[in-house]
């Protein structure tokens, strides 16, 4: 897929595919290429896995200076504590954060990037293994901490970014599904993913954080599978 952008402008590719069964576990792994004279900007978001019904946000993005990261945004607060050092980061509401590593990105080349999600419920609260790998390497391994409570229907709202039409529509599809399934008690279950988040875009509080040109980017070999068929 050839994703475009408008110079100055923000926005790009968002589309939400909603899984037919809520995923517990899960593997997504797509390839992504940024040409040659791709123009990083401020940075832009792409593609990962979320969960409409409690607002759990997994997903790539890439910054200024032509790095990836792994970006996590909840509906409430949680902690997130990577493995094996312990560093840990408290997530505030609806405020997306990152840990773990950086990786440069080749302007040319095709990188194959890897999300990993496995998900378990408890009585202090659910706790959701994250892992991440760009090229087979190491970007994220954490665990992400849900504090036990109840979900008290939807929460959800666009707090410091902006969305463009297509954005708007991806939410409404996210919004549909969320109907159906908002009767879930939050933690009660394991975080399950029903929505594959197919974003590349860039995004900002304003037009500064848009494409500082025409550019465009390609992305190829979207898969999502369960982990033990990791093999096959």
């Amino acid at each position: 897929r050839n994703g475009r952008f408008s110079g100055g402008k923000i926005g790009g590719i968002h589309r939400a595919a909603a899984l037919e069964e809520p995923w517990t576990e899960a593997i997504f792994e797509f390839q992504v290429m940024f040409p040659v004279d791709f123009p990083w900007g401020k940075g832009g978001r792409l593609p990962g896995l979320c969960s409409s019904w409690d607002g759990f946000l997994v997903h790539f993005k890439w910054d200024w200076k032509g790095q990836i990261t792994l970006h996590f945004r909840n509906d409430e607060a949680m902690d997130l504590v990577s493995q094996p050092d312990g560093q840990q980061v408290q997530a505030e509401p609806f405020k997306p954060v990152s840990i773990g590593t950086r990786l440069p990105l080749t302007r040319g080349s095709w990188h194959k990037l890897t999300l990993e999600v496995q998900a378990e419920a408890g009585s202090v609260g659910r706790r959701t293994v994250v892992r991440a790998w760009m090229d087979n390497k190491v970007l994220t391994d954490c665990v992400a901490i849900d504090p036990p409570g109840i979900r008290q229907g939807s929460n959800r709202r666009s707090d410091g970014e902006e969305h463009d039409k297509q954005a708007q529509e991806a939410e409404t599809m996210a919004g549909q599904h969320e109907k159906k399934t908002s009767s879930h008690a939050r933690n009660t279950s394991p975080w399950a993913a029903n929505l594959v988040s197919l974003v590349c875009w860039f995004a900002g509080r304003d037009t500064s954080f848009g494409a500082p040109a025409d550019c465009h980017m390609f992305l190829r070999g979207l898969r999502l599978y369960a982990p033990h068929k990791r093999d096959q």
